[in-house]
C-alpha cells in the first residue's frame, strides 16, 4: 500500500548535476545544516522556506504525478534518501504551503531499508537494557519514562528481561554489553557534541560524568561482539541534525539494523 519516492538521481554525470542543483536551490546545504539549528531566531523562516522548496522539488520530480495520485488514494509514502548530497537535508520538515507533510495523513516517513541480516539464533527472553544517562534531571524525567515502559511491558513480564542502570564508565558499559547481551538498547538522556573529542556524543551523568561519543559507540559494540536489534535514543537532536546524527549512524555501522532517534528537542513524555 506504499509508494516509494526514491530520492536518488540517475547514475552518472547527470546525477551530480541534479544533486548539486537541488542542494544549491535550498537555504541549506549538507554543510550549513550542521549549524542551522543553533540559530533559533532565524530558524522558523528557514525551516518553512526549505521545507517548501523540498516539497516542490519532490512534487515536480519524475515521480510527482504518480505520488500525488497515490496520495490522494490514501497510499502511505516511504522516502528513502540515497544520494549523500541530499541525505542530511531535513526532509521531515517538508511543507506544502503551510502544511507539514510528515505527520499528516496519509502517512509519510523517511527510512532506509538496507539488507538487514536475520539472526540464526532466537535467544529468549528478549533482553531490554535501559541506560539512564540523566537520573537526576527533572526535565528529562527518566523515572517517569522507565515507569511507563515497565507498565506497558507488564503483560509480557515473562517474555522480556528488563535491566535499568547508569553505567559508571565506558568499561562498565562494555561489561554490561558482554554480560547482558541486550536485544534492545534504550538510552535516556542528553545528546550533543563532546567538548573533549569534538564528536557527537551521548552524555551519562554518573557519579563521575562521562560521555559515549560516536567512535566509542562503535568501539564498544565491536569489543563486546554484541549487535542489538534495536536502539532507541531518547536524546535531543540525534536524528537529522547532522553534527549529532553520527551517534545514530554509529549504531547502524556497528550492525544494529534499526535505530530510532529524535529530530529536535524532545521532552521525555513525548519520547
Amino acid at each position: 500500500d506504499a509508494v516509494g519516492a526514491r530520492l536518488a538521481p540517475a547514475a552518472g554525470a547527470a546525477a551530480d548535476v541534479l544533486s548539486r542543483n537541488v542542494v544549491e536551490s535550498l537555504p541549506w546545504t549538507p554543510a550549513t545544516i550542521r549549524t542551522a539549528f543553533d540559530h533559533a531566531n532565524t530558524l522558523r523562516k528557514d525551516l518553512l522556506d526549505a521545507g517548501h522548496e523540498m516539497f516542490s522539488w519532490l512534487d515536480r520530480g519524475s515521480a510527482g504525478a504518480t505520488w500525488r495520485n497515490r496520495r490522494h488514494a490514501g497510499a502511505a509514502t516511504r522516502i528513502d534518501v540515497i544520494d549523500p548530497g541530499l541525505a542530511d537535508l531535513p526532509w521531515e520538515l517538508m511543507v506544502d504551503t503551510a502544511l507539514l507533510i510528515f505527520g499528516a495523513p496519509p502517512d509519510v516517513a523517511r527510512l532506509h531499508l538496507g539488507n538487514v541480516p536475520q539472526k540464526a539464533d532466537d535467544d529468549w527472553p528478549m533482553r531490554l537494557w535501559i541506560v539512564n544517562g540523566a537520573p537526576d534531571d527533572r526535565a528529562v524525567d527518566a523515572t517517569h519514562e522507565i515507569r511507563r515502559i515497565k507498565a506497558d511491558l507488564l503483560w509480557h513480564r515473562h517474555s522480556i528481561d528488563v535491566k535499568v542502570d547508569v553505567p559508571k564508565d565506558q568499561t562498565d558499559f562494555e561489561d554490561t554489553l558482554v554480560g547482558f547481551r541486550p536485544h534492545v538498547l534504550h538510552f535516556i538522556g542528553h545528546g550533543g557534541v563532546s567538548p573533549t573529542s569534538g564528536m557527537p556524543a551521548l552524555f551519562i551523568a554518573a557519579a563521575n560524568p562521562w560521555e559515549l561519543d560516536a567512535p566509542r559507540v562503535a568501539g564498544a559494540l565491536a569489543n563486546a561482539g554484541v549487535e542489538p536489534r534495536f536502539a532507541f535514543l531518547n536524546a535531543c537532536h540525534t536524528a537529522n541534525r547532522a553534527n549529532a546524527y553520527a551517534v545514530a549512524a554509529a549504531f547502524s555501522s556497528a550492525g544494529v539494523p534499526a535505530t530510532l532517534t529524535m529530530q529536535g528537542a524532545v521532552q521525555g513524555d513525548e519520547a
